[in-house]
């Protein structure tokens, strides 16, 4: 499920983004990553990868120990986590559950985005 159409989602701003504008929320990451210029397993072009669709769907059950246990395999070892972008409902949801997984360590935060380590 890819959430809102393209045409919907294009003319949003950043801060509008919310969970159903997943290709959208892509152009923005790769514009952010000039500045941080850390490695990431997603990205954006005009052509999605197979690969793209297969990440989306190991990392879809996040935080779940088969996505950690995926992520480790990828040899990555940070994830940030937009909380912003889910609905207020699955925000909270989510926040507890990072919280509670011993598998993950709050590295750092930015207002609503959160920086988790994977430990284990």
């Amino acid at each position: 499920h890819w959430g809102n159409s393209i045409e919907n989602q294009i003319t949003k701003q950043y801060e509008q983004l919310t969970e159903q504008d997943m290709l959208a929320s892509e152009t923005y990451r790769v514009y952010f990553s000039a500045f941080h210029h850390k490695q990431m397993i997603n990205g954006y072009s005009g052509f999605f990868p197979e690969s793209y669709y297969d990440n989306t769907k190991r990392l879809a059950s996040f935080p779940s120990d088969d996505s950690i246990n995926w992520l480790r395999l990828q040899k990555i070892t940070y994830i940030v986590v937009h909380l912003w972008q889910y609905s207020p409902e699955k925000r909270k949801d989510m926040h507890t559950t990072l919280s509670n997984n011993t598998r993950l360590k709050l590295a750092d935060t930015f207002e609503d985005d959160y920086v988790y380590e994977i430990v284990q």
